[in-house]
């Protein structure tokens, strides 16, 4: 997730990272419960891909300065977990194949 209040400056992070292999998910407007008059947008990219603790910390690292090279406002992290819930969902996806 990349933050940052020029929606512009996103879309541009958003084609970079695209052909870096990332899926852009979506840029939304966030909720800004500290001040709402401060408008700031959301990018969501999504990469599935093995990680051990050490190859992940180098990956947040790459992607932080992604977003400084980008002049972002910030690089708000990762979610990691299992890319598939339950079998149902890998089933759908061997079946796809």
């Amino acid at each position: 997730f990349f933050t940052d209040p020029n929606h512009d400056k996103l879309e541009k992070a958003a084609e970079a990272l695209d052909e870096m292999g990332y899926d852009v998910v979506e840029i939304f407007e966030s909720d800004n419960d500290d001040d709402p008059s401060v408008t700031d947008y959301v990018l969501h990219v999504e990469r599935i891909e093995p990680h051990t603790p050490e190859s992940l910390f180098e990956r947040n690292n790459e992607l932080l300065a992604f977003a400084q090279r980008h002049d972002l406002e910030s690089f708000d992290g990762v979610d990691v977990g299992t890319p598939f819930e339950d079998e149902e969902d890998e089933e759908d996806v061997d079946d796809a194949e």
